[in-house]
């Protein structure tokens, strides 16, 4: 805070907690400093190419002086209404989303490959029917590959991340079964030593059955 000066604006785009986000607009509000809660989807590759998903909170005035950069480094820039951690609540629930997808898409491919299907015709016929996802798409590929996948997100990123949402949905008292499961699988490839590998790589925990 000492480093910043009064007008300045503090765009937040990682993912914590509403309620952190909340916290620390007040603080750099205490030194009169502007501050966005705008966290982001699409990874490394389209923030270079300027194509991120954003979702932004906060008061008018910091809205406005953030936006311009926001519009540079935004495909869609997503205005959510109701002040700071407003943003972060709209990512939470998105990652619930994400990490949900890509469990199924991991137990999918184990009880495919488990049944004898050939992984890559299932999935070629999975992205072309009713049980496709973004995430069976994206990560598909790299829970079949024979090979070590590059690590584009990291296990460890949704552990965390649906950490935060059970600990929203615990203090908004709403049930979240399949989210609480999906944290369950990340949580147990973690603990197998895979946290710092690709997402891609939760299908690891279904090893035994792959064998």
């Amino acid at each position: 805070l000492s480093q910043l000066s009064p007008g300045s604006c503090v765009i937040l785009c990682s993912t914590v907690s509403a309620h952190w986000a909340r916290y620390a607009r007040d603080r750099f509000a205490s030194n009169d400093i502007h501050f966005v809660d705008c966290p982001v989807s699409g990874g490394a590759a389209r923030a270079m190419s300027g194509e991120l998903t954003m979702m932004a909170s906060g008061d008018e005035m910091s809205l406005a002086i953030a936006m311009p950069l926001l519009d540079a480094a935004g495909k869609e820039v997503h205005l959510i209404e109701g002040g700071a951690g407003m943003g972060q609540t709209v990512k939470c629930i998105h990652q619930l989303l994400a990490g949900v997808h890509i469990v199924a898409a991991a137990e999918a491919f184990a009880l495919a490959l488990t049944a004898g299907l050939n992984a890559q015709q299932f999935y070629k016929i999975v992205c072309g029917a009713a049980g496709h996802s973004w995430m069976l798409e994206n990560r598909g590929p790299r829970m079949i590959s024979a090979k070590e996948p590059k690590v584009m997100s990291m296990v460890d990123i949704f552990v965390k991340d649906l950490g935060i949402v059970s600990d929203e949905a615990r203090d908004l008292k709403c049930p979240i079964p399949l989210s609480s499961v999906a944290l369950q699988q990340f949580t147990n490839a973690s603990a197998l030593g895979l946290g710092k590998k690709d997402d891609s790589q939760v299908i690891r925990v279904y090893a035994r059955y792959l064998s």
